[in-house]
Protein backbone atom coordinates (compact mmCIF):
# COMPACT_ATOMS: atom_id res chain seq x y z
CA UNK A 1 0.00 0.00 0.00
CA UNK A 2 1.30 3.28 -0.82
CA UNK A 3 1.79 6.00 1.98
CA UNK A 4 0.59 9.56 1.71
CA UNK A 5 3.81 12.18 1.21
CA UNK A 6 3.82 15.59 1.00
CA UNK A 7 6.61 18.61 1.10
CA UNK A 8 5.31 21.67 2.42
CA UNK A 9 6.58 24.47 2.97
CA UNK A 10 6.04 28.45 4.45
CA UNK A 11 8.27 31.47 5.29
CA UNK A 12 8.19 33.18 7.90
CA UNK A 13 8.38 36.77 9.63
CA UNK A 14 9.85 36.17 12.90
CA UNK A 15 12.01 32.83 13.48
CA UNK A 16 12.22 33.23 17.28
CA UNK A 17 8.99 31.79 18.59
CA UNK A 18 8.66 29.15 15.44
CA UNK A 19 10.30 26.58 16.97
CA UNK A 20 8.03 26.83 20.28
CA UNK A 21 5.23 27.04 18.04
CA UNK A 22 5.89 24.26 16.15
CA UNK A 23 6.51 21.81 19.07
CA UNK A 24 3.46 23.23 20.74
CA UNK A 25 0.96 22.56 17.67
CA UNK A 26 2.46 18.69 17.48
CA UNK A 27 2.43 18.02 21.04
CA UNK A 28 -1.32 19.39 21.11
CA UNK A 29 -1.94 16.49 18.55
CA UNK A 30 0.19 13.58 20.79
CA UNK A 31 2.96 13.66 18.38
CA UNK A 32 6.22 12.39 20.18
CA UNK A 33 8.77 14.69 19.09
CA UNK A 34 11.91 12.94 18.97
CA UNK A 35 14.99 15.29 17.68
CA UNK A 36 15.33 18.92 18.65
CA UNK A 37 19.04 19.66 16.88
CA UNK A 38 19.72 23.43 15.91
CA UNK A 39 17.15 23.66 13.40
CA UNK A 40 16.09 20.44 12.84
CA UNK A 41 12.91 19.19 14.48
CA UNK A 42 11.12 15.74 13.88
CA UNK A 43 7.71 14.91 15.47
CA UNK A 44 5.98 10.84 15.09
CA UNK A 45 3.31 8.87 15.51
CA UNK A 46 4.40 5.33 15.91
CA UNK A 47 2.68 2.45 14.44
CA UNK A 48 0.88 -0.14 16.99
CA UNK A 49 -0.95 -3.60 16.61
CA UNK A 50 -4.11 -1.00 16.76
CA UNK A 51 -3.20 1.30 14.20
CA UNK A 52 -6.28 -0.89 11.75
CA UNK A 53 -8.89 0.12 15.00
CA UNK A 54 -7.66 4.20 14.42
CA UNK A 55 -10.39 6.03 13.09
CA UNK A 56 -8.29 9.67 13.32
CA UNK A 57 -5.58 9.54 10.20
CA UNK A 58 -3.59 11.73 12.53
CA UNK A 59 -3.11 8.75 14.86
CA UNK A 60 -1.42 6.43 11.97
CA UNK A 61 2.01 5.98 11.65
CA UNK A 62 3.01 9.49 11.00
CA UNK A 63 6.84 11.09 10.33
CA UNK A 64 7.02 15.24 10.11
CA UNK A 65 10.79 16.03 9.44
CA UNK A 66 10.78 20.14 9.86
CA UNK A 67 14.07 22.02 8.61
CA UNK A 68 14.19 25.75 9.68
CA UNK A 69 16.11 27.74 7.20
CA UNK A 70 18.51 31.10 7.64
CA UNK A 71 16.44 32.65 5.11
CA UNK A 72 13.09 32.28 7.30
CA UNK A 73 11.95 28.99 5.93
CA UNK A 74 9.94 26.56 7.07
CA UNK A 75 10.31 22.77 5.19
CA UNK A 76 8.44 20.01 6.21
CA UNK A 77 8.41 16.55 5.03
CA UNK A 78 5.46 14.55 6.15
CA UNK A 79 5.02 10.64 5.67
CA UNK A 80 1.63 8.95 6.96
CA UNK A 81 1.89 5.27 6.39
CA UNK A 82 -2.18 3.53 6.16
CA UNK A 83 -3.73 1.68 9.14
CA UNK A 84 -3.67 -1.67 7.77
CA UNK A 85 -6.52 -1.30 5.67
CA UNK A 86 -6.91 2.08 3.88
CA UNK A 87 -4.58 4.27 1.80
CA UNK A 88 -3.67 7.25 3.83
CA UNK A 89 -3.82 8.88 -0.03
CA UNK A 90 -7.31 9.24 0.76
CA UNK A 91 -7.44 11.57 3.71
CA UNK A 92 -4.85 13.84 1.73
CA UNK A 93 -7.67 16.95 1.94
CA UNK A 94 -7.30 16.23 6.18
CA UNK A 95 -3.30 16.30 5.77
CA UNK A 96 -3.09 19.39 3.55
CA UNK A 97 -5.27 21.05 5.63
CA UNK A 98 -2.99 20.14 8.69
CA UNK A 99 -0.23 21.72 7.23
CA UNK A 100 -1.99 24.86 6.13
CA UNK A 101 -3.20 25.55 10.12
CA UNK A 102 -0.11 24.73 11.55
CA UNK A 103 1.56 27.84 8.90
CA UNK A 104 -1.61 29.93 10.02
CA UNK A 105 -0.99 29.59 13.89
CA UNK A 106 2.79 30.11 13.36
CA UNK A 107 2.72 32.80 11.48
CA UNK A 108 -0.47 34.60 12.60
CA UNK A 109 -1.44 33.12 15.87
CA UNK A 110 -4.30 31.74 14.22
CA UNK A 111 -6.14 29.15 15.94
CA UNK A 112 -6.01 26.45 14.59
CA UNK A 113 -8.26 23.78 16.79
CA UNK A 114 -11.43 24.22 15.27
CA UNK A 115 -10.58 23.45 11.78
CA UNK A 116 -8.48 20.64 12.67
CA UNK A 117 -11.66 19.67 14.47
CA UNK A 118 -13.96 19.55 11.59
CA UNK A 119 -11.86 18.16 9.22
CA UNK A 120 -10.81 15.39 11.56
CA UNK A 121 -14.38 14.42 12.16
CA UNK A 122 -14.58 14.21 7.85
CA UNK A 123 -11.79 12.27 8.14
CA UNK A 124 -13.35 9.79 11.09
CA UNK A 125 -16.80 9.85 8.97
CA UNK A 126 -14.78 8.39 5.39
CA UNK A 127 -12.90 5.59 7.69
CA UNK A 128 -16.09 4.24 8.93
CA UNK A 129 -17.74 4.47 5.64
CA UNK A 130 -14.62 2.42 4.21
CA UNK A 131 -14.58 -0.23 7.02
CA UNK A 132 -18.12 -0.58 6.76
CA UNK A 133 -17.30 -1.43 2.88
CA UNK A 134 -14.84 -3.59 3.91
CA UNK A 135 -17.10 -5.21 6.19
CA UNK A 136 -19.85 -5.93 3.73
CA UNK A 137 -16.95 -6.88 1.39
CA UNK A 138 -16.18 -9.71 3.90
CA UNK A 139 -19.81 -10.92 4.41
CA UNK A 140 -20.49 -11.40 0.29
CA UNK A 141 -17.20 -13.23 0.36
CA UNK A 142 -18.32 -15.64 2.95
CA UNK A 143 -22.06 -15.94 1.20
CA UNK A 144 -19.88 -16.71 -1.50
CA UNK A 145 -17.75 -19.23 0.06
CA UNK A 146 -20.97 -20.99 1.90
CA UNK A 147 -22.13 -21.33 -1.51
CA UNK A 148 -19.34 -22.87 -3.22
CA UNK A 149 -18.39 -24.85 0.03
CA UNK A 150 -22.39 -26.26 -0.08
CA UNK A 151 -21.74 -26.92 -3.75
CA UNK A 152 -18.41 -28.77 -4.23
CA UNK A 153 -19.12 -30.22 -0.30
CA UNK A 154 -15.72 -28.66 0.68
CA UNK A 155 -15.82 -26.70 3.88
CA UNK A 156 -12.55 -24.93 3.50
CA UNK A 157 -14.01 -22.98 0.39
CA UNK A 158 -15.74 -20.83 3.09
CA UNK A 159 -12.99 -19.87 4.93
CA UNK A 160 -11.27 -19.13 1.68
CA UNK A 161 -14.43 -17.19 0.57
CA UNK A 162 -14.01 -14.35 3.68
CA UNK A 163 -10.10 -14.14 3.26
CA UNK A 164 -10.76 -13.48 -0.15
CA UNK A 165 -14.05 -10.76 0.05
CA UNK A 166 -11.22 -9.25 2.68
CA UNK A 167 -8.52 -9.03 0.22
CA UNK A 168 -10.55 -8.73 -2.08
CA UNK A 169 -12.23 -5.37 -1.26
CA UNK A 170 -9.31 -3.76 0.54
CA UNK A 171 -7.79 -4.11 -2.65
CA UNK A 172 -10.49 -2.81 -5.06
CA UNK A 173 -11.21 0.08 -2.48
CA UNK A 174 -7.93 1.13 -2.00
CA UNK A 175 -7.13 1.11 -5.65
CA UNK A 176 -10.57 3.29 -6.19
CA UNK A 177 -9.05 5.69 -3.41
CA UNK A 178 -5.72 6.23 -4.66
CA UNK A 179 -6.82 6.94 -8.28
CA UNK A 180 -9.75 8.74 -7.11
CA UNK A 181 -7.40 11.41 -4.92
CA UNK A 182 -4.63 11.33 -7.62
CA UNK A 183 -7.21 12.59 -10.12
CA UNK A 184 -8.37 15.24 -7.74
CA UNK A 185 -5.17 16.51 -7.21
CA UNK A 186 -3.99 16.92 -10.78
CA UNK A 187 -7.34 19.55 -11.50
Amino acid sequence: MEKYINNFEFTISNNSETKEKLTSYFKSYDFEQEKDENENLLFVKKWSILNGWKFNPLNWETKIDIKLTKNNKVIINHIVHSNGFLTPIAFKSLFEKFLLNLEQFVEFDIKHKPNNIQEIKLAKEKVFKYHGILILGIVVGMFLGIIISNATGIKLLGTVGIIVGAIATEKIMNKYLENNNNLQHRI
